[in-house]
């Protein structure tokens, strides 16, 4: 289990004692339950926090093969969110502030890496320089939230950019070994790099800020490349190799509210080179299966 599922999980299981005291699994049925849910709303949880607890306690509640009491007991509805992507003059705008401070280095190379390939925060933290195939122009992601986060992810023109950036500034630094993570730690001037940089949200948050664009999470990145990728036209097979999802409706929901805009000439060669490499990659793997199937 992830650091962070563990968290949320162990956060969930102090409300439910909060509520339910000392009594025992036993006890409960599907009225306190309800009664349990109406009290976090009450308290202004909303519905995504309420169904996490719930499931949490119907975890526990079947390991003590009390599950059915839960039987009737659904899900509370939640309302799914929608981004507006952003558009080929916004990223521009936040790729040119994003050069304007030193201190704001890693943060640049650490969006073009998400917007060359999908992958979330921890994973591009994660990232050490044994994972980049520099005779393909590729990485590893070998850190991720689901199994189907473990892939490889061809590197358009920008992405690639970005990593020769931070494999010459390691080079620099005696910090380009194998083991060696491409975000290293620092601290108080200090590159420590057998460790990753814990975040970059506070030069993040300034940057987008300076951009006009205050509020723009990091793992909004990851929304615009499923959202550029499914306007590109490409196959959602594809764009879920390429993100690592491992349902279709969960990649569609990631998609970026579109901006109403098409995408412009760059921005669409961009995408398409991304996708068009994967498609090569992915046609490849198929070709050994289809030559058993007709042995």
């Amino acid at each position: 289990m992830k650091s962070g599922t563990w968290k949320k999980e162990r956060q969930a299981t102090r409300r439910l004692l909060e509520f339910f005291k000392e009594c025992p699994l036993k006890s409960i049925d599907a009225q306190n339950i309800e009664g349990y849910r109406a009290w976090r709303a009450e308290n202004g949880c909303g519905p995504g926090v309420i169904n996490t607890e719930f499931v949490v306690l119907k975890a526990l509640l079947r390991r003590a093969d009390l599950v059915m009491v839960a039987t009737g007991v659904r899900l509370l509805p939640e309302q799914v969110p929608t981004f507006d992507s952003l558009s080929h003059t916004e990223k521009v705008r936040l790729r040119q502030v994003a050069k304007r401070k030193p201190g704001w280095n890693r943060a640049r190379l650490a969006m073009e890496v998400a917007l060359a390939t999908g992958a979330r925060g921890h994973e591009i933290r994660c990232l050490r320089w044994r994972d980049v195939n520099f005779m393909e122009r590729a990485i590893f992601i070998r850190e991720s939230k689901t199994e189907a986060g473990i892939r490889e992810i061809p590197l358009n023109t920008d992405g690639w950019s970005g990593v020769l950036e931070l494999w010459d500034q390691a080079q620099k630094l005696g910090v380009a070994e194998a083991d060696h993570y491409l975000f290293p730690a620092c601290e108080n001037g200090n590159i420590d790099a057998s460790r990753p940089i814990t975040t970059w949200r506070t030069s993040w948050r300034s940057l987008t800020k300076a951009a006009g664009l205050p509020g723009l999470g990091f793992h909004r990145l990851r929304h615009q490349v499923v959202s550029e990728l499914l306007e590109a036209g490409q196959p959602d097979e594809v764009v879920r190799q390429i993100v690592g999802h491992v349902d279709r409706r969960i990649m569609r929901t990631s998609a970026a509210r579109p901006s109403g805009r098409r995408l412009q000439p760059f921005l669409l060669s961009q995408t398409l080179q991304l996708g068009q490499v994967t498609s090569q990659i992915t046609s490849q793997e198929r070709k050994p299966a289809e030559e058993c199937s007709r042995k």
